[in-house]
């Protein structure tokens, strides 16, 4: 006499290896099954509460990357083949508007006044929460003037939404570093300058010469150590540490590959192409800036799969489900989960788990409970999750779900093979089931169905199999709503 039993279903599933070398805790097929207690669970189904994001307050859609940063939300347009390219919830755009000297600034000689001899001024422009434009472009940011002890009258004038005002900056005579010495509130007005040059010196200097808008066209907006990171083509370009708007033009770095994707890490960011990753660390500074290739050859084809589990970047390569640790690349699908030529829409992760959702149904990788796997028979266009209020959200075509808030769900449980090694036959004679609910039974061999039963009772049961039941081995697979506390069969 012999028997297979279990009361512990923390091993998830696996579907690569065969069926008759799995462990007794580890399911076949796993699907819509909490199994944080060791038990088998029915999960709360989605349930419906918003039409769209923007009902709840929400900026991210599928083509979008966003970051939140001192409560604000920017986010890159990935699919934007024309401005805009960028967008926020407060400001509107990424990056700031520098002035063109031959449309919006005008610098005149006002007589009996107290300058002479050579200056050069400058303008930046001011947006409504008071961040700083570049002086103008790499070409020419600045007006000279020949004053005898005259003041300076200087004109601004802007249309774009983007500019609150018009900051004002002097050389000293003959002079190189600028200072501010007034400001302009409103387009088309005017600022006249009467600081003498001791009084200058004294003044808040220029130290927005690198803070230029973000190049057109960047993808996979993302922020890490307060410096935000965009791509375009082979090219990653990087902000000043602490402001999103202003991107050095000489912040870059090339790749020998178009970038998919870029996710934040420990100390930096991944950067993907189709084929390999790469980690960039100490972009706070260009010169501390470092390239690392990530030996494995994993990239990623599709940004929408990158999400995080413990702060570790996880995506979906061409090999399978890829993890970054800080030290390597680790397929944690391999030998486990089918996750090659799927076809992908999103993921996210919520409570240490990483959601793959595709087409149809999605995968999910427990990263908390020992890195298992099991599946959902439900997907999404898109999802995210709030960590202020602990909800992972879907959105599809009918509205917005919040996950796990809804009624219980159906799982499905699919054991292992049970019986003697293969070559040997096996007479099975009872199913034993310790269950809270509902469900329905069925036993097979060899994808032949042996024997059908539906339980509408909760406690435990034992059912008496047919005589016929000699076989090399079978496998019972349960469906329904409630607990799976135990399952086993007994054999001779």
């Amino acid at each position: 006499m012999g028997s297979f039993f279990t009361n512990n279903f923390a091993g998830g599933m696996n579907e690569i290896v065969s069926p008759a070398l799995l462990e007794s805790n580890v399911a076949t097929l796993l699907v819509n099954a909490d199994i944080n207690s060791g038990k088998i669970s029915s999960i709360k189904m989605p349930v419906k509460i918003a039409d769209t994001p923007d009902d709840l307050k929400y900026y991210g859609r599928i083509n979008r990357s966003l970051v939140k940063f001192y409560e604000r939300f920017y986010w890159s347009i990935n699919d934007a083949t024309e401005a805009p390219f960028y967008g926020g919830n407060i400001e509107n755009y990424l990056g700031i508007p520098y002035p063109d000297y031959t449309e919006n600034v005008k610098i005149e000689a006002v007589s009996s006044g107290v300058l002479t001899g050579d200056y050069k001024y400058c303008v930046t422009f001011v947006n409504p929460n008071g961040w700083e434009s570049a002086p103008g472009s790499l070409e020419s940011y600045e007006k000279s003037i020949t004053l005898d002890k005259q003041n300076a009258k200087i004109t601004v004038s802007w249309s774009d939404q983007r500019v609150s005002y018009a900051k004002i900056y002097r050389t000293q005579k003959q002079g190189a570093d600028f200072y501010c010495v007034g400001e302009v509130k409103t387009s088309s007005g005017s600022f006249t300058d009467t600081v003498d040059d001791y009084i200058l010196v004294g003044l808040e200097p220029l130290q927005s010469t690198d803070n230029y808008p973000p190049p057109d066209g960047g993808k996979y907006l993302c922020a890490s150590g307060n410096v935000f990171f965009l791509a375009i083509g082979s090219t990653l370009h990087f902000s000043s540490p602490g402001n999103p708007h202003a991107w050095p033009p000489l912040n870059f770095i090339g790749f020998d590959d178009v970038i998919t994707g870029i996710t934040p890490e420990f100390q930096g960011v991944l950067v993907f192409t189709r084929n390999n990753t790469y980690r960039i660390t100490g972009a706070d500074d260009i010169a501390t800036l470092t390239k690392s290739y990530i030996p494995g050859n994993q990239g990623c084809t599709n940004y929408n799969t990158i999400a995080q589990v413990s702060n570790a970047p996880v995506w979906l390569s061409n090999d399978g489900i890829c993890l970054w640790d800080g030290e390597r690349i680790s397929i944690v699908s391999q030998k486990v989960i089918k996750a090659t030529k799927l076809q992908p829409v999103c993921a996210v992760s919520a409570n240490d788990c990483y959601y793959l959702f595709m087409v149809k149904g999605t995968i999910v990788f427990d990263y908390r409970n020992a890195g298992t796997f099991s599946k959902l028979d439900f997907s999404c266009d898109f999802a995210w999750y709030d960590a202020d209020v602990d909800a992972l959200y879907l959105q599809n075509n009918e509205g917005v779900f919040i996950y796990g808030e809804g009624d219980a769900g159906e799982y499905t449980y699919v054991s292992p093979f049970i019986g003697l090694p293969e070559s040997a036959h096996t007479f099975f004679k009872e199913l034993i089931l310790c269950i809270e609910g509902n469900a329905s039974v069925t036993l097979s061999n060899e994808n032949k169905e042996i024997f059908t039963v539906d339980i509408k009772r909760s406690g435990q049961h034992r059912l008496k199999l047919p005589y016929s039941t000699l076989c090399r081995y079978v496998q019972f697979k349960v469906c329904g709503k409630g607990t799976l506390k135990e399952a086993g069969v007994v054999y001779q």
